[in-house]
């Protein structure tokens, strides 16, 4: 019995027993001479030994954190608590809680919304091509500051 100095005690039982069967070696057979069918010396090897079979019983348990942890975000995930705690973060405690009550709330329209973003974008490719003068396909710097003077800048402010 071998048992541990720590305050778990853990204990070994060791038990021998005799069993008078072979093993997985097996026997080895030598004819060292075979003269005849009748006339025949054989010596044959029976090979002996020693299995080792390990059982485990019982149990022993260590604690960790990591497990502990999981169990309880799981368990939340299941019970819907997060998604009652993320709700609370985003519509009472962030700074954007009122942009986002106004989300949770918006009844979003594709075909509106796709119908304004196509109107944006003409009014964008129309404006390009009137303040690109040279027709570049670029606005330059001073094509830029052109455009900052006729909304009121001063041309230094704009270059």
């Amino acid at each position: 019995d071998i048992f541990s100095t720590a305050d778990n005690i853990m204990r070994c039982e060791v038990t021998v027993a005799d069993k008078g069967s072979w093993t997985s070696a097996g026997s080895t057979v030598q004819n060292p001479s075979f003269q005849s069918h009748t006339n025949t010396a054989v010596h044959a090897t029976y090979k002996r030994g020693i299995r080792f079979q390990f059982h485990s019983e019982g149990s022993l348990y260590v604690f960790n954190w990591n497990k502990v942890i999981a169990s309880l975000v799981s368990t939340f995930v299941l019970l819907r608590v997060v998604h009652a705690v993320v709700a609370g973060l985003a519509f009472f405690v962030l700074p954007e809680r009122d942009v986002n009550r106004r989300a949770r709330t918006h009844v979003h329209e594709y075909g509106k919304e796709l119908a304004a973003f196509g109107v944006r974008m003409a009014i964008a490719c129309v404006a390009f091509k009137k303040w690109d003068k040279d027709k570049s396909e670029t606005i330059s710097q001073q094509e830029l500051a052109n455009i900052f003077e006729i909304g009121g800048f001063n041309k230094d402010l704009a270059m």
